[in-house]
């Protein structure tokens, strides 16, 4: 099991941040189970609505 961290979430999500592309490939590449808790996902909304819901 991996647990999915904030940081790594927003990487994977947006397409213009500097690590978007080394996220996806790691993500492709994991093959256990991938968990994400209720912080993180609230952290990452939060992320999102300063930016006015736009993903990159």
């Amino acid at each position: 099991m991996i647990f999915i961290d904030t940081t790594f979430l927003l990487a994977l999500l947006i397409k213009t941040d500097s690590r978007h592309e080394n996220a996806l490939s790691i993500s492709q590449s994991i093959e256990e189970k991938k968990v994400i808790d209720n912080t993180v996902l609230n952290e990452t909304l939060n992320a999102f609505s300063g930016k006015g819901g736009t993903i990159g």
